[in-house]
């Protein structure tokens, strides 16, 4: 319109009616405004409450693996010492093992006679039952293979 003041009651109507259909839309659009803040509100409060419960959750997973962490220091602890116990064992049963190599094979032999031969060459006396076990061990050179026994703490003095 213009900014001339009406001189009419007719131009007063004309231009009462325009203000009217202005406000009319600007109403129209403060209540869509409105209900634009009210959706965003409403949408923060939601986001607001998800990550309060992820923040709650972080913390939890923290804890939890700050004592996964102890855990897993203390079994690292346990498996070492379990790992040395397990050498020490190993050692303590082999005390008493010979590993004689070099020894000929001969077909059909019985290795607890051969064990009582090298005996008696080596000027030891060797019973049977002082000797637990005998096997020959597989070595890299085919001919011959290492010849194992087991045998009694008395025999500590003939391991060369």
């Amino acid at each position: 319109m213009t900014d001339k003041a009406p001189s009419t009651v007719k131009e007063l109507a004309k231009m009462l009616k325009h203000l009217t259909t202005k406000f009319g839309k600007l109403d129209t659009d403060v209540q869509e405004v409105k209900k634009s803040i009210t959706f965003v509100s409403d949408s923060f409060d939601a986001f607001k409450t998800t990550l309060e419960s992820v923040c709650t959750d972080v913390q939890s997973l923290r804890k939890d693996h700050e004592s996964l962490k102890t855990e897993n220091k203390e079994l690292k602890k346990e498996v070492a010492a379990v790992k040395a116990d397990i050498i020490e064992l190993k050692q303590y049963s082999k005390q008493n093992n010979v590993e004689i190599k070099g020894m000929p094979f001969y077909p059909k032999e019985r290795l607890e006679d051969t064990v009582q031969m090298l005996g008696t060459k080596l000027n030891i006396e060797l019973h049977n039952s002082e000797i637990d076990v005998v096997h020959r061990v597989p070595s890299k050179a085919k001919r011959s293979r290492t010849l194992f026994f087991g045998s009694s703490p008395d025999l500590r003095a003939a391991r060369c």
